[in-house]
């Protein structure tokens, strides 16, 4: 896969230039994100479309997906009520 990077520059109000470059941006093999990290980005895109409960469900139920017998079972959280 190709190497993912990211450069981020900022003019300040002053004309003064800030550049960082990340070789490896987060989320990469080289650079993966904490349970916790994927935790709330799973929080943040999910919330607004399926509500904070059901979002806390299926969250659950994945990370727990070696105890869910049936795949049929993560439909109610994954659709709209």
């Amino acid at each position: 896969m190709p190497r993912r990077e990211a450069v981020v520059e900022v003019t300040l109000n002053d004309g003064k230039t800030l550049s960082e470059r990340v070789g490896n941006v987060k989320g990469t093999a080289e650079n993966p994100m904490s349970r916790e990290e994927i935790i709330a980005k799973a929080r943040d895109l999910i919330a607004p479309t399926r509500g904070v409960a059901k979002t806390q469900k299926l969250i659950d139920k994945v990370f727990a997906l070696e105890g869910v017998k049936r795949v049929v079972e993560l439909r109610p959280l994954l659709q709209k009520a």
